[in-house]
């Protein structure tokens, strides 16, 4: 059972089909873990019982092609890194963000071709989220009419 999963290590990789399926003893999601990489097809699988707290800097930046259930974090994350899905293209399923504390600067800046609704559950309204600065800027195609902020 893989426990840590080294920065860029699977850094431009292409036409990766299937279920990729996170076990609940990997932490963190390291920077640069998926940089690049094109045609991920499929679902991305959190466990219900994990320790990752974030999203590293730049962990799916760039990504394209990103079909199926592709973001839902589980609640133990609490912050997505700078540039963490900056530039990806081609979300088809809706993107679910629970607990969230802290979305850091370009974490999705530049983002196109969302086909899907964006929802962002606050869980303690005492400390509200932090969205920072171009965190979204320049992201196109979310289905507005879902766009929630719980």
């Amino acid at each position: 059972m893989v426990g840590t999963l080294g920065n860029s290590a699977f850094s431009g990789c292409s036409s990766l089909t299937g279920e990729l399926n996170f076990n609940s003893r990997l932490s963190p999601i390291n920077p640069y873990i998926f940089n690049g990489c094109r045609s991920l097809s499929g679902a991305i699988k959190w466990p219900t019982s994990t320790s990752i707290t974030s999203i590293g800097e730049y962990a799916f930046n760039g990504c394209s092609s990103l079909s199926g259930e592709f973001i839902n974090l589980p609640t133990s994350v609490n912050e997505i890194k700078e540039g963490a899905f900056q530039g990806c293209t081609g979300f088809t399923g809706p993107i679910i963000l629970s607990n969230i504390k802290k979305v850091r600067s370009n974490a999705f800046h530049g983002c196109k071709g969302f086909s899907g609704s964006l929802t962002i559950k606050v869980a303690d309204s005492d400390n509200p989220t932090i969205i920072e600065k171009g965190a979204f800027d320049g992201c196109t195609g979310f289905k507005m009419e879902f766009l929630t902020f719980l």
